[in-house]
C-alpha cells in the first residue's frame, strides 16, 4: 500500500524547499542536520588561508563551498543507531583561543550501563595543490564492559549552511549525482572527496529513490552498492568502521579530505598518516601571537574572545580581501574592512592591513567616489557614503601603527580624492533649501544613502555616514600635517571644523524636535 500526502504548492519549486519540508516530517534523528539545525563554527584554514570549511555544533563538516556534508553516526551492537539527536553534545576548542573546533557526543543506553563518547575534531594542512582537511573521530568506551560499535562517516547531499541563508548556490542542498568508493577513497561527482587513513570495514551508497542512507543504517541494511548514479542528484553513502572497544578503551578514526574538486589530485597525496592537528596548533599560535599579553586570570576569557575574532578575520579573508563570512558574506565591505584593519594592526599584523588597503584603494573612481563593497564581480556602487571616510581612516590607522611615511606619500592622491568627494557631496546640502526650518536638520550633512540595508527601498540621511566622514576629515588633517602640506592641512581643517558644527547643529535640532 502506498500512502500519498498532499504538500504545499511551493514543495516542488526548489529542492531546498522540498528537503526542508521532508526533514520536518522525518524522525529528528534521521533528518538532514544541515536543514534542521545550523549554528555554525568555522573550521581552521591552512597557512595560506585560501579556503575555509564549515564545522557545525554537532561535528558535521562542509569541506567545500556549497558542497556535500560529512556527518558521523554510531551503530551500537547490531541495530542501535545513534545520531546527534540521541546524544548530549558539547562544543570546545582544542586549545583556547585557537580556531580548531571539536564537538563531543556523550551517549548512554537508557536500558543498560553502556556509555560512549565521540569526539570530532577538524584541522587543516597544505597538500599538493589543495588544502587537506583532516577529520578525527575519537571513540571512547566509558563503560565497564566491552562494546561492539561501528562509526559511520556519512556523505550526504546537504550543506552545513541552512536554507534560510540561501544566496545563489549557498544554503540547503548540494547535489550528488555520482557517489563511489574505489581505490581506497570516496569520490563525489567524479572528484576525490574522502581518503580514509583508517581502513573502513564497509561502504555503501544509495540513490535518492532507494531512500536516505540514515534510513538504511537504522534498518541495519547498508546498501551493497559501491557506486551509484543518481540523475535526481541526491545520492548518499556511508563509510563504516567496525570495532570492539574494551572497557575504557579509546580509538581514533582519521579521514582526510581535499578542499577542492581538482581532477588532478591523487589518492596517494592524501593518504598520509601524520596528525595535522599538532602542526595547525603551532601555526595558529604563531598567527595569533604577534603581541604578547600579560593579564590576570579573570581577563583571560576577554583576551581569548579578542584573539578568536582575530582568527575569524584571518579565516574568512580571501587573499588580501577582508570578508565578514566564509560563505554567505564573501564580499569585502570597506566598513567591515575598517574595523578589521584596526584589529589587525592592534594585534601585530600590519602586513595584512597593508595588503587590504593596497587591494581596495584602486577601486576608487577618479572623482574620489569609494565603493561600499567589492567582490569577485567588481565594485558595488550603491550610494553608501560612509565608505569615503572609512578609506581615509584605514590609511591613517596604518600610519599611526607603522609610522610608514612612504606609504602615506604613495596614497596621498587617494586621500585628496576622497576628501574632495566628501566636500562635493556636502555642497548638495548647503543650499538655501536646507536652511529652511523644515529641512534645517539636514543642512550641511551628506546626502541620503542606503548605508543601512533597511533603507534600500528608500534612501535616508544617515548619521552613520556623517560620523565616518568627520573621522575621515580629521585623519586627512593629520596626514596633511605629517606630509608638511600646510595649504591642504588648513583647507581640511576648515572643512572638518565647519562640518563638525553643522553635524552638531543637526543633532541638536533633531533632538529638540523628537524629545517631545
Amino acid at each position: 500500500m502506498i500512502a500519498i500526502e498532499l504538500q504545499p504548492e511551493g514543495f516542488a519549486v526548489q529542492s531546498t524547499i522540498s528537503f526542508t519540508i521532508g526533514c520536518r516530517c522525518a524522525a529528528r534523528s534521521l533528518s538532514a542536520l544541515a536543514v534542521s539545525r545550523a549554528e555554525l563554527l568555522d573550521a581552521g584554514r591552512c597557512a595560506k588561508w585560501n579556503v575555509a570549511a564549515l564545522f557545525n555544533e554537532e561535528g558535521m563538516v562542509e569541506i567545500r563551498r556549497a558542497g556535500f556534508a560529512v556527518e558521523p553516526v554510531l551503530i551500537v551492537g547490531e541495530k542501535t543507531l545513534v545520531t546527534w539527536a540521541d546524544c548530549t553534545i558539547e562544543q570546545q576548542l582544542v586549545q583556547q583561543p585557537l580556531p580548531l573546533p571539536r564537538a563531543i557526543w556523550r551517549w548512554r543506553d537508557p536500558t543498560s550501563a553502556t556509555s560512549l563518547q565521540l569526539t570530532v575534531t577538524a584541522s587543516a594542512s597544505n597538500v599538493a595543490a589543495a588544502t587537506c582537511f583532516q577529520l578525527s573521530y575519537q571513540l571512547e568506551n566509558q563503560s565497564d564492559t566491552p562494546i561492539t560499535v561501528q562509526l559511520g562517516v556519512l556523505v550526504r547531499p546537504f550543506q552545513v549552511s541552512p536554507p534560510w541563508q540561501h544566496w545563489r548556490d549557498i544554503g540547503g542542498v548540494s547535489p550528488i549525482h555520482t557517489l563511489a568508493y574505489r581505490d581506497g577513497a570516496v569520490w563525489v561527482n567524479d572528484a576525490l572527496a574522502l581518503v580514509p587513513v583508517t581502513p573502513p570495514s564497509a561502504f555503501g551508497a544509495a540513490a535518492f529513490d532507494e531512500g536516505a542512507i540514515t534510513e538504511a543504517l537504522a534498518a541495519d541494511a547498508l546498501p551493497s552498492a559501491h557506486a551509484v548514479n543518481d540523475p535526481f542528484g541526491y545520492a548518499s553513502g556511508a563509510l563504516l568502521f567496525a570495532m570492539t572497544l574494551a572497557a575504557g578503551e579509546c580509538r581514533e578514526i582519521v579521514v582526510n579530505a581535499p578542499s577542492n574538486e581538482s581532477y588532478q589530485l591523487t589518492i596517494e597525496s592524501f593518504q598520509f598518516t601524520d596528525n595535522s592537528l599538532n602542526a595547525a596548533q603551532k601555526q595558529w599560535t604563531r598567527a595569533l601571537g604577534a603581541v604578547h599579553f600579560q593579564l590576570p586570570l579573570i581577563a583571560q576569557d576577554y583576551l581569548h574572545a579578542a584573539l578568536g575574532s582575530l582568527a575569524h578575520i584571518l579565516i574568512t579573508r580571501s587573499g588580501a580581501a577582508l570578508q565578514p563570512g566564509a560563505r554567505r558574506y564573501t564580499r569585502s565591505w570597506i566598513r567591515d574592512g575598517a574595523g578589521m584593519v584596526a584589529a589587525l594592526l592592534r594585534f601585530g599584523r600590519p602586513q595584512d592591513a597593508e595588503a587590504f588597503i593596497r587591494w581596495y584603494a584602486p577601486f576608487q573612481l577618479p572623482d574620489g567616489n569609494v565603493p561600499c563593497c567589492v567582490d569577485d564581480e567588481g565594485a558595488d556602487w550603491l550610494p553608501e557614503h560612509d565608505s569615503h571616510g572609512q578609506l581615509i581612516f584605514v590609511i591613517a590607522e596604518y600610519y599611526r601603527f607603522t609610522g610608514d611615511l612612504q606609504f602615506i606619500q604613495e596614497f596621498w592622491p587617494t586621500i585628496q580624492r576622497a576628501v574632495n568627494y566628501l566636500e562635493q557631496l556636502r555642497t548638495e546640502r548647503l543650499t538655501a533649501y536646507y536652511q529652511a526650518d523644515e529641512h534645517r536638520a539636514c543642512f550641511g550633512l551628506l546626502p541620503e544613502s542606503v548605508s543601512h540595508e533597511g533603507y534600500l527601498a528608500h534612501p535616508v540621511h544617515s548619521y552613520w555616514d556623517d560620523f565616518w566622514a568627520l573621522r575621515g576629515l580629521k585623519d586627512a588633517v593629520l596626514l596633511a600635517q605629517v606630509m608638511n602640506k600646510t595649504e591642504e592641512a588648513a583647507h581640511f581643517t576648515a572643512l572638518h571644523d565647519d562640518f563638525n558644527c553643522t553635524l552638531h547643529a543637526s543633532l541638536t535640532t533633531h533632538h529638540d524636535r523628537t524629545r517631545h
